[in-house]
């Protein structure tokens, strides 16, 4: 029981430390506010991973039936009860199956974490979604980041332990080297926790863009983007301007009606004034003001919409 309350609390910290590392990457702040981007990222975001992490459960059903096909397929096509060997061997199989499936529901689930933090939207659903397409369609180059990632990890943990094991704890000295050889696992254990998340969002990042789709930065983000791209010294780079123009086009085309200041067209393009209308000492054009005429017209708007 007490090693479930353990692997609840991990999960609850993990959710804030992935909304911390993500708001640092993509934030990027300076030395000084680290720790206020770090803590403010995990804030901000843990209530949607929260709610990911619980809706991703449900990709455990199909998950699930899955499984339960390869490992009926699996059986029917070696079916041997007297091959004690064989039986060991296809339980590798299984237990590796099973393994793949565990890491392709975590990298959907990280995916969607990166949509979120990136947009800053507020819709699980839908990003758990887009991730789970973003993945299916390149499945082998999302797979071997993770994998490779996955297996550099592998081997700092097979170097820990055999490090580990090389030398016996029978002095305070070696007591001491264990404890530091520990705490340089704990730490390469956090640095690839980050390398996960750079890694899968520059991927991310990256094919977004070579898709032609707009990866849809948008809120604090887009801000945070815009000084990256200018270098802090509040001139528009090439992207600050695209962006700029994509809201401009976006905005409602505002049509505004000129006022009449008593001059009117007389008769067709190109037809001068008539002999009478020469002789007629000709008007000035009377300059109206737009603030005037909206006081003159204010009292008659009051006077129309109060009750009779």
């Amino acid at each position: 029981m007490a090693g479930l309350g353990l692997v609840v609390l991990y999960e609850f910290a993990a959710i804030f430390l992935a909304g911390g590392i993500l708001e640092t990457l993509i934030r990027k702040p300076e030395r000084g506010a680290f720790a206020s981007a770090f803590f403010g990222g995990g804030g901000r975001f843990y209530g949607r991973f929260f709610r990911l992490s619980v809706i991703s459960l449900l990709m455990w059903v199909p998950a699930a039936a899955l499984y339960l096909l390869f490992d009926l397929a699996l059986s029917e096509a070696f079916h041997d009860p007297n091959a004690e060997l064989l039986g060991f061997y296809l339980g590798l199989v299984r237990a590796a199956f099973a393994l793949a499936l565990l890491f392709l529901i975590k990298m959907i689930a990280d995916y969607a974490r990166i949509r979120i933090a990136v947009r800053d939207s507020r819709g699980t659903v839908g990003d758990l979604l887009f991730a789970a397409r973003f993945v299916g369609r390149r499945l082998g180059r999302t797979l071997g980041l993770y994998y490779g990632l996955g297996l550099l990890g592998f081997g700092a943990f097979a170097l820990y332990v055999f490090a580990d094991s090389s030398f016996a704890k029978t002095s305070p000295a070696a007591v001491a080297a264990g404890l530091a050889l520990t705490q340089i696992f704990i730490l390469s254990r956090g640095w690839l926790k980050i390398a996960f998340q750079a890694g899968q969002l520059e991927f991310y990042l990256a094919e977004t863009e070579a898709s032609g789709r707009p990866v849809g930065v948008s809120g604090r983000a887009a801000l945070f983007e815009s000084v990256q791209g200018t270098g802090g010294k509040g001139e528009k780079g090439p992207d600050q301007i695209q962006s700029g123009v994509d809201r401009e086009a976006q905005k409602p085309e505002r049509q505004e009606k000129e006022p009449n200041h008593g001059v009117e067209d007389k008769g067709q393009e190109g037809q001068g004034p008539t002999e009478d209308e020469q002789d007629q000492p000709q008007e000035k054009p009377h300059f109206r003001s737009p603030l005037l005429e909206y006081t003159n017209k204010a009292p008659k708007r009051f006077m129309a919409g109060a009750p009779a």
